[in-house]
Parts: C-alpha cells; sequence; structure tokens
C-alpha cells in the first residue's frame, strides 16, 4: 500500500516544483498540482507530465474558497494554505500553495485509485483551521471545499458544555471511563492563548488521553485538571477524554466538577459491572431508555453551574466480557440520525427510577438516544456521539 501511495501522492510534489519554477501562472502544469488562480485563469493541460503509476482518463480536481466568517474581518486572500492527503487516518503527502487574491485555489489531477480525502489547512492569526473534503472516487470527481476562518482573541468567550456524555466500564480493577464533551463558543472569533479551556478531571483518574477535537500535543496533565492549549473555534467542538479510576477496597467513585455551565450530563453503566449510587443525578427510567434498559444504566442531570459536582459510586465491581470503546463523529454534511424525530428522547421531567441500583445484563445493544440536539449511539458495546456539524469547519460538495 505505501508504494502505491509514493506514486501516487508524487503528483502534489509536481505542484511545488511548478509553483516554484513557474512565474508565469498560465503555464502552471494542473495535472498533480495547484494554482493561486481562479478557474478562468487556468492554463492548457496539453503538455503537462503524467506521474508515473496513475491514470490520466481517472482525477479528480477541487476547488478550494476560503472566507471570512469574523463580522467586519478582512477578506482572506494570498494566505498560504497547506493541502495534504488523507489516507487510513493519516496524512501521506502534502504540499504548500497561496490563494488567489479572491481567495480561491484550484488542485487538479487528483488521484482517484485509492481511498484518500483532501485536507485543507490554514494558519491564520495564531489557530489553525482544517477542512476535509469527501472521498476522492468515481462520484466525487470534482468537489468544492470551502474552509471558513475567523479572526482570533485572547478574550474568553461565553463558553459553555451543550452536553457532556460519560460512558463508564466497571472491572475488578477500577472504571474505565471516555468522557465526551460538546463545547459550545458563541462568538465569532477563534479564543487563543497559552491556556484556554481547564477540565477538571475525577480524583485519582490515571492514563489520560484526549481525542476528537482535542491534540493530545495541545494538553497537558496535572494536579487533577486537563489544560487545554489549543484555540477554541466558534461552534462546537468536540472533545474526547479517556482515562481510569482504580478501585480501592473493591470500590470506586467518580467525583465529576463541571468546568462551566452545563447544558445537561449523561453517565451510562452497563448492567452486571457493579453496583451504582449517585448523588446529583436522576436515574433515567426503563420508559425513557426503552430497549437499552435491559442493558444499561443511565444516569442525568440538566442545568449545571460551574464548579458543580456530581458523584457516581461503584461498588461489588465486577468482570465484564467486553469493554466498550468509543469515538466522536461529528459529520460535515448528513447528520440524518441527529434530525431522527422517531429517536427515543429522555424526559427529565419524567419520575425518576431508584438512583440506587444493582446492575444486570453485561453488553450493550444498538440503541439511538437523542438529548439535547444530539445522538448518542450504543453498539456492540462502544458509542458514538453524533453532534451536529459545526459552523466553523469546512464543508464540501
Amino acid at each position: 500500500m505505501k508504494s502505491i501511495y509514493s506514486s501516487l501522492f508524487g503528483m502534489l510534489a509536481l505542484a511545488a516544483v511548478a509553483l516554484a519554477q513557474t512565474p508565469d501562472s498560465s503555464q502552471l502544469c494542473p495535472y498533480g498540482g495547484a494554482t493561486t488562480q481562479p478557474a478562468s485563469a487556468q492554463g492548457d493541460a496539453s503538455a503537462c507530465p503524467v506521474a508515473s503509476g496513475s491514470n490520466s482518463q481517472a482525477t479528480a480536481a477541487m476547488t478550494v474558497h476560503v472566507i471570512q466568517g469574523t463580522a467586519g474581518g478582512p477578506a482572506i486572500k494570498n494566505q498560504e494554505v497547506t493541502l495534504g492527503l488523507l489516507a487510513d487516518g493519516q496524512i501521506v503527502d502534502q504540499v504548500k500553495a497561496k490563494l488567489a487574491a479572491d481567495g480561491t485555489l484550484q488542485v487538479k489531477g487528483l488521484p482517484v485509485s485509492a481511498a484518500i480525502q483532501p485536507v485543507v489547512t490554514i494558519d491564520y492569526g495564531g489557530a489553525t483551521f482544517t477542512a476535509v473534503g469527501q472521498a476522492i472516487d468515481a462520484q466525487h470527481l470534482q468537489q468544492d471545499v470551502q474552509l471558513t476562518v475567523y479572526e482570533t482573541t485572547t478574550a474568553a468567550p461565553d463558553w459553555k458544555v451543550e452536553m457532556r456524555h460519560i460512558i463508564t466500564q466497571p472491572t475488578p480493577a477500577g472504571v474505565d471511563v471516555t468522557d465526551m464533551i460538546a463545547i459550545h463558543n458563541p462568538s465569532d472569533h477563534a479564543w487563543i492563548g497559552r491556556q484556554t479551556i481547564v477540565l477538571p478531571l475525577p480524583p485519582g483518574a490515571t492514563g489520560v488521553k484526549v481525542g476528537g477535537d482535542l491534540s493530545q500535543a495541545q494538553t497537558t496533565f496535572g494536579d487533577g485538571k486537563l489544560l487545554v492549549h489549543q484555540a477554541i473555534l466558534p461552534g462546537d467542538s468536540k472533545f474526547e477524554i479517556q482515562y481510569s479510576v482504580a478501585a480501592v477496597n473493591g470500590a470506586a467513585q467518580l467525583i465529576i466538577t463541571e468546568p462551566t455551565d452545563v447544558q445537561h450530563i449523561l453517565v451510562f453503566v452497563p448492567r452486571d459491572t457493579a453496583t451504582v449510587t449517585t448523588d446529583g443525578l436522576q436515574a433515567l427510567d426503563a420508559a425513557a431508555l426503552g430497549p437499552m434498559a435491559d442493558k444499561t444504566l443511565a444516569f442525568m442531570a440538566t442545568s449545571l453551574t460551574a464548579g458543580q459536582t456530581v458523584t457516581v459510586r461503584f461498588t461489588s465491581l465486577r468482570s465484564h466480557a467486553s469493554a466498550p470503546t468509543s469515538a466522536i463523529a461529528a459529520p460535515e454534511q448528513g447528520d440524518e440520525a441527529a434530525s431522527n424525530p422517531a429517536a427515543s428522547v429522555p424526559d427529565p421531567s419524567a419520575p425518576a427510577a431508584d438512583s440506587s441500583a444493582s446492575t444486570g445484563s453485561a453488553s450493550y445493544e444498538t440503541k439511538l438516544l437523542a438529548v439535547g440536539g444530539a445522538v448518542v449511539i450504543l453498539a456492540g458495546g462502544g458509542s458514538v456521539l453524533l453532534l451536529k456539524p459545526r459552523n466553523s469547519g469546512g464543508t464540501s460538495r
């Protein structure tokens, strides 16, 4: 596979050579190259070389348009952007180019013989903005990728947590946790600084890893807090934090402190793994959970304030056949599940079940649980939190 990528993605290198050695934009080779001219100014491709191993009859093209998302901000033009090719979750090749005066960039000759996606990145005002195009295949030979950038500020916005979903996996050794947090920045500026968000983690949290929109390289953990050093973009950001809390004398507890105002929090526990009691959380009853009630316990709280805590205690910890895995996905387009009116919606005003419960069966089944404009999908012991598309990301058509 690596040799295939080497022969195909060498085409982006042709772009770098063309941009460096051909001052006349009308003579730039469009095959595998990027120019800084709008479509009307593209040159004739008839004399351009074809990269070794490629199929000249099956290439794709992409138009990038970078726009300003901050009211009153300057137009984005003549800025350097990075064009990358994403395969198997990794950037396998990239090249730099400059936008035209109208904020556009054209790329032609992209290979279609491998499962790849184009990635456009721009560093602007101390923040990094990225848009990912669709997979390049026979149905997507022409793509329009729009990337919105924002002016930056060091002033903290009135940010909040729209939803926090905590997936727990009790074992005799303790509790493994996946904490999925939807952060909302209501402003039209990207928030930057040496430290933006501080997320308290439960006492005893170890093995901390991050994912979603969080970068491991731009977070640090110490004194029980996860410190975020990266820019917080306007709209929704999706944080995923994984950690473990060890059991002491056969019991463990999660003391969860909210970093800011939180619209709602949900805690999930697979049945038959522990006896669970809570403070500050309401157990969802069987009517709210539907068929999932036989497999899962869920606890909820709404309208929490900064510094407020909820506690989940686990006793009689028992082994479990398969630990859940997790991921956060935010489809750029077509999030049909998030708008599914048939999804079960827990009603926080419904009668509460007893928040002390001994758990029963061991595995999750596929189930939609819509809360607060998002959908949790529990499937095969795993969980995926689908959020509404962020308004600060790129789009592709």
